[in-house]
């Protein structure tokens, strides 16, 4: 069956016939098992012999250490018991083991190990687990990976993302190789002039004093800046109150937090005869800071043309049977949420 082992690969050896592969595993007490490609002429010495790593591959011929019984090619180590990471080296009569290769990349603590060969002298990457740079160890004569140096970078945002219509950068700490930058709506192309580091924030707002749907804050953190829902609504659906604490839409008798000193108009309609209170020859605003001051005031109906306001402390979703008139000259003011 073509088959080879999968991720255990000490060293790979070109233009080597099988006997001459089967041969150096065999000189090598870390050496288990050996795929041979016959195409080619390819050899990978493994430190395992797993059989749950086995993948069919064409072309690929798998045999454990204790199998590779090739005629004439039984390697004889003598009366020498070589250990760990040595290799049985024969020359002539002459006997002797030799430390050629360090354990697998794998016992270096990391997340990702770049490079796969063992030799002594041979170097490779250890890559950090938060993606912003390496440690380097080489494989040493004791047949040991010593550590060599690290190099480390950071991963640069670009400029914040842009969403919905409506939004802007209401303010932004914008961490750079020079400091920490400050960033405000008026200054938003000031980003630009600097790297945008890890660790740097950005908070959106509405403009035009429209409700912010979602959450304000972006952060950079590993070259991306996060990406959850962001919009802007000029007015919530279904008669809720927008809460601040929040960023949505919710019912007013979920106002936990208290009510807010904003309201949103409903044109057109009014939640006639619930009121507590009425306001004659009134304005508007007369009306706005009368609710306001009244910490039960949830809403009012206000009309323009007879200069009236109707204080409530009712509203669309507390089960009262409460209903609108569709009244062209008043309208509905309903409360917010802190």
């Amino acid at each position: 069956m073509s088959r080879k082992l999968i991720g255990y690969t000490l060293k790979t050896l070109a233009q080597t016939s099988l006997s001459t592969c089967a041969d150096i595993c065999q000189q090598k007490v870390n050496c288990k098992s050996i795929n041979y490609n016959r195409k080619h002429h390819i050899c990978e010495l493994n430190s395992e012999s797993d059989s749950d790593f086995l993948q069919i591959t064409p072309g690929w011929l798998f045999s454990e250490n204790d199998q590779l019984y090739l005629e004439g090619n039984i390697y004889q180590c003598g009366h020498i018991q070589c250990q760990q990471n040595e290799t049985c080296i024969k020359s002539g009569d002459k006997v002797e083991c030799k430390i050629e290769e360090c354990d697998s990349p794998s016992n270096v603590e990391s997340e990702t190990v770049l490079g796969n060969m063992n030799n002594v002298g041979n170097v490779l990457a250890s890559e950090f687990d938060n993606g912003c740079g390496f440690s380097y160890f080489v494989c040493n004569e004791e047949g040991r990976w010593q550590y060599l140096k690290e190099a480390r970078y950071e991963l640069i945002c670009s400029y914040p993302p842009q969403h919905s219509p409506g939004l802007e950068i209401h303010e932004a700490f914008i961490k750079t190789y020079e400091g920490l930058k400050y960033v405000t709506a008026s200054n938003d192309s000031y980003i630009s002039a600097f790297s945008v580091k890890q660790e740097s924030t950005v908070i959106y707002h509405c403009k035009n004093a429209s409700y912010l749907i979602g959450n304000s804050t972006r952060n950079c953190t590993l070259g991306q800046w996060s990406m959850p829902s962001i919009s802007c609504i000029d007015i919530c659906p279904d008669y809720k109150s927008y809460s601040y604490s929040l960023h949505e839409c919710i019912d007013l008798m979920s106002c936990d937090k208290g009510y807010a000193d904003t309201f949103q108009k409903h044109t057109g309609t009014a939640m006639w005869m619930n009121n507590y209170d009425t306001i004659y020859t009134a304005e508007e605003q007369e009306c706005v800071e009368a609710c306001r001051s009244d910490t039960q005031c949830n809403s009012f109906d206000y009309s323009k043309l007879f200069k009236r306001c109707h204080l409530q402390r009712l509203n669309p979703h507390d089960n009262t049977g409460t209903s609108f008139l569709y009244i062209g000259t008043w309208s509905y003011y309903q409360r917010d949420c802190n």
